[in-house]
């Protein structure tokens, strides 16, 4: 009896520290669970149609698709919006609309295989407040899209990962294929997530640059010698007419030397008028622009570039870009050389964008300097000092 009870009393010992054991284990489990790392906010989804009686009807459907998928996913802690003022609203909506052009642009440029310049995207600290009330550091959104324009294709439907603090994008899913039914019935809509939540959680092979990577492009001086000028182009922009950092017009940097000039003319006032007449005329092509909505000036002053007096404009609208409806802000400086008139434009999406590369502008702008006309087939005589 004695032998039983001791080895009973041995069984019941190794049984309370299996129980202990497995306590810590499962502590351990959910502590990650618990973590803010692992539990992912769901954002409101966003997809245009292009039919616009069919955008709210596939809108409703896909988030309707989409919260059925996550609640069938035990292997995240999805968590569900928290109750937002009208304010908050607006923010989320704005911030939610430029996710879904970036995983449009994200996965069209994966589709065609030839990837963005830039690869790091972000739309900035404006969603931090959510980590703040839900516990997730991190939030997923479904965006997409049918018909044009959609970077060429007429299907897109993406989920990208967000660093809610950050803003920045950390990871897209989307699939290539399985579109089949329309989004705007619940059955294709059904049809459509089934095909995203195929793919998720399996990370598509790309590289996402941090901000603080070096590029490796270099600044490039770029000779323009038909416009007679030169600029230096910050690292990392690349185009003709005009320069990009992200190819889908999240920001953009031209030099324009015929609208201006054209505007003089037709409204008859002479390269020698007051600056602040001239930023006048401009404020009229800049208007002009058909990519952009609602444009306003809020601010023109003088100001003297590349050693010749000149203007300052800045400016906010609503940018075109695939009906987005998001803010855009501009800067523009005007100026007249020895042969014509010149505006350094900058075009960029309000959020994050246009702070995050305005120095790079700037610089730019310092490095101009106008092609000495005996010269112009030599780049390397300038004249001007910015």
């Amino acid at each position: 009896m004695r032998v039983i009870m001791r080895s009973c009393s041995g069984i019941v010992a190794m049984a309370v520290v299996a129980l202990f054991i497995a306590a810590a284990s499962l502590a351990k489990v959910v502590a990650v669970v618990a973590s803010p790392q692992d539990r992912l906010l769901v954002l409101p989804g966003k997809f245009v149609h292009d039919r616009a009686d069919r955008t709210e009807r596939a809108q409703q459907n896909l988030e309707g698709s989409l919260q059925r998928a996550v609640k069938r996913d035990p292997s995240r802690q999805f968590v569900a919006m928290p109750e937002l003022s009208a304010d908050e609203t607006a923010i989320v909506d704005e911030h939610t609309n430029l996710l879904r052009l970036i995983g449009t642009a994200l996965t069209a440029a994966s589709l065609e295989r030839t990837p963005s310049p830039s690869d790091y995207f972000s739309i900035g600290n404006g969603l931090a407040f959510l980590a703040e009330r839900t516990g997730a550091d991190r939030a997923i959104f479904v965006g997409g899209g049918r018909g044009e324009p959609l970077g060429g294709f007429k299907r897109i439907l993406s989920a990208l990962i967000v660093d809610l603090r950050s803003g920045d994008v950390l990871q897209i899913y989307f699939p290539e294929r399985g579109f089949d039914g329309e989004p705007y019935e619940v059955a294709g809509a059904n049809t459509w997530m089934h095909a995203l939540f195929g793919v998720v959680p399996q990370p598509v092979p790309r590289v996402v640059r941090r901000p603080g990577n070096p590029s490796l492009e270099k600044p490039l001086r770029h000779p323009r010698p038909r416009e007679r000028y030169v600029i230096v182009l910050p690292r990392g922009w690349n185009g003709g007419d005009w320069y990009s950092r992200h190819r889908d017009g999240f920001e953009s940097i031209r030099v324009d030397t015929k609208l201006f000039d054209d505007a003089l003319r037709t409204q008859g006032v002479t390269t020698g008028a007051d600056p602040m007449r001239l930023g006048e005329v401009a404020v009229s092509v800049l208007k002009a622009d058909r990519g952009f909505a609602d444009m306003e000036v809020t601010s023109l002053t003088p100001v003297r570039v590349a050693s010749r007096a000149g203007f300052r404009i800045e400016l906010i609208s609503h940018s075109g870009l695939d009906k987005s409806g998001v803010r855009a802000r501009h800067l523009v400086y005007g100026f007249v050389g020895p042969e014509r008139a010149y505006l350094l434009r900058y075009d960029a999406l309000s959020i994050h964008y246009f702070d995050h590369y305005l120095p790079e502008f700037e610089e730019m702008v310092r490095t101009f300097k106008f092609l000495v006309k005996a010269h112009v087939s030599d780049a390397s005589h300038a004249e001007g000092t910015p």
